[in-house]
Parts: C-alpha cells; sequence; structure tokens
C-alpha cells in the first residue's frame, strides 16, 4: 500500500512545477547577470565597442529575467 497524500499526483506535481518554474528562471537570471557583469569587469580599459554592449545585454537580459521569476514566485 501507498502514503495517502490526500491530493493526486497530478496536482501535485503541477503545484510544484509552478513553484520551481519562477525559481529556475530567477537562479538563472542572477546567474546570467553575474556572468556577465564578472566579464564587463574584467574587459581591458579600451574594448570594442560592440562586445562591451553584448555583455552588457546579456548581464541585462539576466537580471531582468531574476526579476520575472522573482515576481512569478510571490
Amino acid at each position: 500500500m501507498g502514503i495517502e497524500l490526500g491530493v493526486s499526483p497530478a496536482l501535485l506535481f503541477s503545484s510544484l512545477s509552478l513553484f520551481l518554474l519562477p525559481v529556475t528562471i530567477a537562479c538563472g537570471g542572477s546567474l546570467l547577470a553575474a556572468l556577465g557583469a564578472a566579464q564587463l569587469l574584467g574587459m581591458q580599459r579600451k574594448p570594442h565597442e560592440e562586445r562591451r554592449m553584448m555583455i552588457a545585454l546579456f548581464a541585462a537580459i539576466g537580471m531582468l529575467s531574476y526579476a520575472v521569476g522573482w515576481i512569478l514566485l510571490h
């Protein structure tokens, strides 16, 4: 005999997924932002402007996805 949870497995999986999705988005976003910031800080004095803009965009997308994940979580 199994343990009776009082909740259907589909509902349990659905609620767990709804919790883990924003957490994953927030963690991934903070990782992207940290990587982008680390690359910007480690650049030389006068790097190529195009490369610098791409890394700044990378960090901004990371921060935005962190914010979206945080909002979805709360």
